[in-house]
Parts: structure tokens; sequence; C-alpha cells
């Protein structure tokens, strides 16, 4: 049979992570306010990590929205419409976010999870939305400099008022480099023994109880190979084998970084032949099967950039998350059964 949920059942789960972002933006009195402490969020956002935790559930529950809604054999365009809602609502708060990560991967995941749930997306489809992307990467990367709420109203990296210091480029792209530089140049910062790894655990620790808790690879990273350069306003990611090596040093840490290179791959593969198996048996919670395999995938690919600890974190609230979805889905679902063939 095929499960039936309401278009109401996600937005009751949605609205969590509305108010919470209704709450921190009065937090910092209101739109205008909000919008000008974005690019010291870093800072200014410290201490705030459950109220960020609890607004970053909206993007798993439009992803298991979108899911559910072309999976299902039948859909009305009254859905359809309602779920659009929905998604102008993820944009919006992507952009609140002042992240071009919030905004950009939700429409990847379901890239990913219409292409293996639905239908196989062609290459040339792939490569025009691969295109759009890095070109809307970039025009984010310029349009969030410089980002402030006065007079004149809103004004961005895109304003007239920056015309002067317009710059269109694509520098983000050379963010997996530039840690793996970083590591490679520098001989004498102290290794920290693995226990940027540790963090994972001791970041739900707050460090007004903990204050000398270990940093993050991405905290080492930017205090000891780049001399704080941000002075603890923004911290560079990592990457798999540039964390390795801030841990073991370079010639152990290069062989720990293929290592987990190696490990990342051979599991994803594996994750990916039961996933497949499980399609066969044409499950009816699959929908969020898709979702799952999506985060764990996208997570994979992350690491080989990101930093070990935020990745982790962020993938443990999406599998929470959905899993809590999950659960309610089964509690306050109906199925429809197929019509059955009359007895010869």
């Amino acid at each position: 049979g095929e499960l039936l949920v309401g278009y109401t059942f996600f937005w009751l789960l949605s609205i969590p992570a509305l108010a919470a972002q209704v709450w921190m933006i009065q937090l910092f009195g209101g739109i205008e306010g909000y919008i000008n402490v974005l690019a010291m969020r870093v800072v200014e956002f410290r201490g705030l990590g459950w109220l960020t935790s609890i607004i970053k559930t909206f993007s798993v529950i439009n992803l298991v929205y979108f899911s559910y809604l072309v999976t299902r054999s039948k859909r009305k365009r009254r859905d359809v419409l309602i779920y659009t809602l929905h998604f102008g609502l993820f944009l919006f708060m992507g952009l609140l976010t002042g992240s071009r990560g919030s905004l950009l991967v939700n429409p990847v995941l379901m890239l990913l999870i219409y292409h293996h749930s639905v239908r196989h997306i062609s290459l040339r489809w792939l490569f025009a939305f691969a295109f759009s992307a890095m070109m809307l990467a970039s025009v984010l990367e310029l349009a969030r400099q410089g980002v402030s709420f006065g007079e004149e109203g809103l004004v961005t990296g895109l304003s007239t008022e920056r015309q002067d210091d317009r710059k269109m480029s694509f520098r983000w792209a050379q963010y997996g480099t530039i840690p793996l530089d970083l590591v490679l140049d520098e001989n004498n910062a102290s290794k920290q023994l693995g226990f940027t790894y540790l963090t994972v655990i001791t970041n739900f620790v707050p460090r007004a109880i903990w204050p000398t808790k270990p940093d993050t690879g991405g905290i080492v990273l930017t205090k000891e190979y780049t001399g704080d350069a941000w002075g603890g306003s923004s911290n560079l990611s990592t990457g798999l084998f540039p964390e390795a090596i801030i841990n073991f040093g370079q010639p152990i840490g290069i062989v720990v970084g293929t290592l987990q290179f190696c490990a990342l791959v051979g599991g994803l593969l594996l994750y990916y032949v039961g996933f497949r198996r499980r399609r066969l048996t044409n499950d009816r919670y699959q929908f969020i099967h898709s979702v799952r395999f999506a985060y764990i995938s996208w997570a994979a690919m992350a690491l080989i950039v990101g930093e070990f600890t935020n990745t982790m974190i962020t993938l443990l609230i999406q599998l929470i998350t959905l899993q809590v979805v999950a659960v309610l889905v089964r509690m306050f679902s109906r199925t429809r059964m197929a019509p059955q063939p009359l007895l010869q």
C-alpha cells in the first residue's frame, strides 16, 4: 500500500523551526539588527547553537516533504503549490543564514533523491544544474560582502552603493586547497594527536562550563596556521587530509588521511548497495530512506573538504530529525491499499 500523509503534517512539523527563526531575529532587535550581525555571525551567534540547530530542522522537513511528494503515485496540483510555498520559505530562511551551503545544498540533495528514486537525470541536465549552481554560488559570495541594513534600506554586495567594491569571483572554489597549502607549508605546529576528532563529543558541552575544552580542526587551523587571521570572527574549514596532518604531522597524517579516504569510499559503496537492494523491496517508507541516503552521501563528500566536527554534527542533527519525522510518519499516516483483482 501507499502511505498517505497530508501537507498539514509537514507544515505542523515545521512550526518549531519557524518559531526558532522568528525568536532568533527578535534576539537581535528585529530583521534590521539581525541582518547587520550576519557578517559577524560566528561571534554573534556564539552560545545560540541550540537555537540554530532547531532552525536547521526546517531544511530536513522540506527535503522529506519533497521526497514524499515526488515518489507518490498520484499528486494533486494543490499539493505541488503548497510544497512550493514551503520551499520558498526554505529559500528565505537559507538567505537569512548568510551561508551559501544552507541555501544550495538542499536543491542538490533534491536532485540526488529524484535521480535515484524517481527517474535518472541526463548528463546534459546535470551539467546545466552544476553550472547554474556554481554561478549562483559566485553571485551569493558577492552579495553577502558587506551586507547591512541602514537608513537606505538593505545593502548587499550587489547594491549600487557598493559598485566600486563589486568584484565577481570564484574564490569559493579554492577553499578546499587553502587548508592543504597551509599545513604543508608549516613544519613547527604542535600535533593535536586526534583531539580534533573528539570535539564531535566535546562540542556539546558549553564552553562556559568547560573553558579549556579542545578546539575543532577549523579553529586549530585558523589559530595556529594563520595566526588567528580574523580574530575569532571567522574560521577556515579543514578537509580530510589537512585535518589528519594537523593531528599527526605530515608523514603519518598523509597515511591516516589516505586510509580515511579509502574507508569513506568503501563504506559509501557498501551503503549504496544496501540502498539499492531496499529499493527493490518497494518499501512504503522508501521516501525516508532516500533522504537518509542523500544526507549520508553528501556528508561523505563534505568530509573531503570540510571540517570533521562540523560535518558530523550537521549529519547527526539531520539524521536525528529524520528519525523523529519517520516515527511521526508511522504514527500519523494512513495506508491506501492498491486495488486487488477480483477472484475468477
